[in-house]
């Protein structure tokens, strides 16, 4: 058995067991997202984009290192993956939510796969109007008419973490959760099946909190194997990594937090690769990703132009929003709909 297929096994079990759950973003981490997981209850919902490119803006094949041969080509076509996903997360203890420190986060995602935006993006948005730099050619795309049969794609899975407790002594003895956490989890998708098990700290307390500014930090690192898909007749990628991990760790500085609160995020992302090159080689991958957050809607862009590299897994975004909090803007609208109708 190989240390994917023993890693993926158990994790599977330990994930479906009663209690499961999972990353909102199916895949995402491998493009660089920001994978922390989230320490409140309720639904999210969200929309994820993901591209994978067959050449680099030079022409140059991905994974090619000698004769650009069909016998050597391991990635021959272009991907663009588009998922709309809604995620649940609770305590395991119900009854008893602020001392539970054990969580977990469940979702499901549906998609296609579809290169169109997201060469739009790639093309004109981020390599002609942002870097004024060559665009990365297409030759096959696996959808140019993403509505005909095979095109659909979909995410399934979970993830369990456990919150460590914190210990103050004060005037009495008092335990709480802390924001050091640990988790074991599993997504199993149409593109490869993934299980992996995690350590690190999320949205760490403030370190630096004046009127208008704060900043505080996150990490994680993680290890994991991969399965291709299940899908055998027509799988996305020829080669893949079995086993990987990947370091994460960033700065949100939280703005105008006493008039109206907007979170900036700046993460970095290193992969020891997923994806592997003619020779059988891990591509290792450094990704850069900033994000927004206001009122309850998040916002996140991702690029391995940090690294050098620039394709592959090239970019990706995301937009999620929480369903249950409206927040203020929101909350506001729905005042102002309330009264509306109110009778006179």
């Amino acid at each position: 058995m190989s240390l994917a297929t023993a890693t993926f096994t158990i994790l599977f079990i330990l994930t479906t067991l009663p209690v499961r759950a999972q990353t909102s973003a199916p895949m995402a981490s491998h493009w660089g997202a920001a994978d922390y997981p989230e320490f409140k209850r309720g639904f999210q919902s969200g929309l994820t984009f993901l591209s994978f490119t067959e050449f680099d803006s030079e022409g140059n094949r991905f994974g090619v290192t000698g004769k650009d041969t069909a016998a050597a080509v391991p990635y021959p076509e272009t991907m663009g993956f588009n998922f709309l996903t809604l995620a649940y997360g609770n305590h395991v203890n119900s009854r008893s939510t602020e001392l539970s420190n054990m969580m977990y986060r469940y979702s499901a995602s549906l998609g296609l796969n579809a290169d169109r935006f997201t060469e739009f993006y790639q093309n004109e948005v981020i390599h002609k109007g942002y870097r004024d730099i060559n665009p990365v050619p297409r030759d096959r795309v696996r959808c140019a008419d993403p509505l005909r049969l095979g095109c659909a794609e979909f995410a399934l899975g979970g993830e369990i973490f456990y919150r460590f407790t914190n210990i103050e002594l004060e005037d009495k003895l008092k335990f709480y959760s802390s924001n050091f956490f640990v988790g074991v989890g599993t997504s199993l998708s149409t593109p490869l099946l993934d299980g992996y098990v995690e350590l690190g700290v999320s949205k760490l307390p403030t370190l630096v909190s004046t009127e208008y500014l704060g900043i505080r930090v996150a990490g994680m690192i993680r290890m994991g194997g991969i399965l291709p898909s299940v899908d055998q007749r027509n799988p996305h990628f020829r080669k893949l990594a079995q086993g990987y991990y990947l370091v994460q760790g960033g700065v949100e500085s939280i703005l105008f937090e006493k008039i109206y609160r907007i979170i900036l995020a700046n993460n970095l992302t290193y992969h020891s690769g997923l994806f592997v090159d003619d020779q059988g080689r891990e591509i290792r991958e450094l990704f850069w990703t900033v994000g927004i957050d206001i009122d309850n809607f998040y916002f996140e862009a991702f690029n391995d132009m940090l690294g050098g590299t620039d394709f592959g897994p090239s970019f990706g975004g995301r937009f999620y929003w929480d369903i249950e909090r409206p927040g203020r803007v929101l909350g506001a609208i729905e005042t102002f709909v309330q009264n509306l109708n109110k009778p006179r």
